[in-house]
């Protein structure tokens, strides 16, 4: 049970948010006003979800699952299509994606010695990768 709350849930999250994210149009990050509701919704959502729920979203399993499932049929896609844009985008997610997999591994063994340090972590990667699979 314990791992598909760990696995199931952020898959099940996942799957939902694919359809709702191809809703927004592309403005290439220059409307404001999306980031700021984005920024407001993380941090409702990291105060006021139960701490059950939150234990289960923002974990290793729900970034990996959340980090790793929409991205890969993202680009899956982007290779099927015949502009290179969207290929550079997904490319470029990628780097940054690898980046936040070596700084966690860092993070993990800081926390094993100073627990306090990476209290926050998985909740700050869990939305940073969502914010890089935002349309922009």
């Amino acid at each position: 049970m314990d791992n598909f709350l760990l696995y199931g849930v952020p898959l099940l999250i996942a799957a939902a948010s694919v359809p709702f994210l191809h809703r927004f149009k592309r403005t290439r990050g220059r409307k404001l006003l999306y980031h700021a509701i984005y920024a407001a919704v993380c941090t409702v959502s990291a105060l006021f979800l139960p701490s059950v729920v939150q234990d289960v979203i923002f974990s290793r399993g729900g970034v990996l699952v959340v980090g790793t499932m929409i991205p890969v049929y993202e680009s899956i896609v982007a290779v099927c299509t015949l502009t290179e844009t969207d290929d550079k985008a997904w490319l470029m997610y990628w780097v940054a994606a690898g980046t936040f997999s070596y700084a966690t591994e860092f993070i993990d063994q800081i926390t094993e010695y100073l627990p306090s340090a990476g209290e926050h972590w998985y909740e700050f990667e869990f939305f940073a990768v969502l914010w890089m699979l935002l349309r922009k």
